[in-house]
């Protein structure tokens, strides 16, 4: 019997890392972080792995019991099986829309992320909740709903929230 909830990050860039970070610091749950590996001149390197003992060190440094476990998976969708037993599913992972892309070109780039992704929740995590944060979130949510084939409440899109802190800064200045 599983003691504490388990919440997966998928992608560990800025955002997931800080999804990763700010869920660890509750200790209510254990994280677990997935990243695709990143070119050094020749070699792979693995640094979700690095991103996921630096939290558990500063869960340790702060006495916060929880857990933090780094996983490098393939475009391919080689290295998911760690979403197994997961209760909830954050997906960051995605490509971030730089100047002159329409929301269309990042909607094109980030489908195939998600394809994958998709296909290794249904695989591995069927019972989870699955939270989207990629974007364009409204489109990227639909899709992850038609790719998984779950209950439409347990896909969740999350955008409210950094509109509405961009709102108040803007109106408070």
């Amino acid at each position: 019997m599983k003691l504490r909830k388990v919440v997966s990050v998928v992608g560990a860039g800025n955002v997931g890392e800080h999804t990763a970070s700010l869920l660890a610091l509750r200790g209510l749950v254990d994280v677990r972080m997935f990243d695709l590996p990143k070119r050094d001149g020749e070699r792979l390197i693995e640094p979700v792995k690095g991103k996921a003992l630096d939290i558990q060190q500063m869960l340790s440094a702060l006495n916060i019991d929880g857990k933090v476990e780094g996983y490098t998976v393939s475009p391919d969708g080689e290295g998911y099986s760690a979403l197994e037993g997961s209760d909830i599913v954050v997906i960051t992972a995605g490509f971030p829309r730089k100047p002159g892309m329409s929301r269309e070109d990042l909607l094109e780039k980030n489908i195939g992320i998600l394809r994958v992704t998709a296909g290794k929740i249904r695989e591995y995590a069927p019972d989870a909740i699955v939270i989207v944060v990629t974007n364009p979130v409204d489109l990227m949510t639909y899709a992850v709903y038609r790719l998984l084939g779950f209950e439409k409440n347990k896909v969740i899109g999350m955008a409210g929230v950094l509109d509405s802190a961009r709102f108040k800064t803007f109106i408070s200045r």
